[in-house]
């Protein structure tokens, strides 16, 4: 059985090898920090590029004092395990928890993962060391995330951003108008707080924008982690995911509900997400449940945790 499995990899290789590959990064092995200065209240992104081409996934993260040690990994024969997603990029990010001021040095290795095995074979390569200096953050602060509406498009649009705000209500994008509906978001992070990411769906896909709720320090795309799986799904031959665009890692900053019963901490308040079902796809943010019920009727679908499908939680 040995030999014959091995000679069913070899003919899948070489018939389909060329097809599974991922395409290689175009950039030359480095690390990118991301934001480049940041503060006590910023999540870090360390994304790793490499020559070579993926799945390329970060693997552990830990923290020994100044120094934080980063391990990523690309899968060694990996060709031979279809079905693979096309067009894996030859980089990924690691995301570390809000560090408190001071010096800090990041170390990163990639190693080869052997194929149906649990054992690191090596280490392929060792990033140079890259030191930061994380700052006090900026008083804490919350703002207003702001829904419009376009009636010819039936679509909603959340932002939290001050400046695109006030060129959507100085009609730079006709159409859209404001619903008169808000509620307060972070705008610093924290420990207990999670990010939300912000991704456009292209025009074939509805041309419309959507939220996904990340997980701190959460490396693998784990239930609780959309933002990652987002990530990792743009990049696929197909799906409902494919060629989302990133617009931003942190748009604001919420708590993370219960994932069984969506409950949300002390404090805060739900927020429901709704998808309309259509090919245009458009979602709807709210804390109203009045809000939820008029989308529910309209044949919009709930999603989220809990019996009520709450995404996020939002100061009070």
């Amino acid at each position: 059985m040995a030999i014959l499995r091995t000679l069913i990899f070899l003919c899948l290789a070489l018939c389909f090898g060329a097809l599974v590959r991922a395409a290689p990064s175009e950039r030359s092995p480095e690390l990118v920090i991301d934001p480049p200065a940041p503060s006590s209240g910023d999540r870090l992104g360390v994304t790793a590029y490499y020559h070579n081409d993926g799945p390329l996934v970060p693997k552990s993260i830990r923290y020994e004092g100044g120094t934080i040690l980063i391990d990523y990994a690309i899968l060694d024969g990996y060709i031979f395990m279809l079905p693979m997603p096309l067009l894996i990029p030859g980089y990924s990010t690691a995301w570390l928890q809000p560090l408190p001021p001071g010096e800090y040095e990041i170390r990163a290795t990639l190693r080869e993962y052997a194929y149906d095995t649990v054992t690191w074979e090596r280490v392929d390569y060792s990033y140079p060391p890259r030191r930061i200096t994380v700052s006090p953050a900026a008083e804490d602060a919350m703002i207003d995330a702001v829904e419009y509406y376009h009636a010819g498009l039936d679509h909603y649009f959340l932002s939290a951003a001050q400046a695109e705000i006030a060129l959507i209500d100085a009609d730079r994008f006709p159409g859209w108008a404001r619903t008169g509906r808000t509620f307060r978001v972070f705008a610093t992070a924290r420990p207990e707080r999670v990010p939300v990411c912000r991704y456009y769906i292209p025009p074939a896909k509805g041309d419309s924008h959507f939220f996904g709720v990340a997980a701190v320090d959460n490396p693998t795309p784990s239930a609780g982690d959309e933002c990652r799986a987002i990530e990792l799904a743009a990049f696929a031959g197909s799906g409902a995911l494919h060629g989302l665009v990133k617009e931003a890692a942190n748009a604001f900053y919420v708590l993370q509900p219960e994932r069984a019963t969506g409950a949300c901490p002390d404090g805060s308040r739900p927020v429901y997400r709704l998808w309309n079902q259509r090919s245009d796809s458009n979602h709807r943010y709210t804390t109203d449940l009045a809000v939820r019920a008029e989308m529910l009727a309209r044949g919009y679908v709930s999603e989220g945790y809990g019996l009520l499908g709450v995404v996020m939680c939002v100061p009070e």
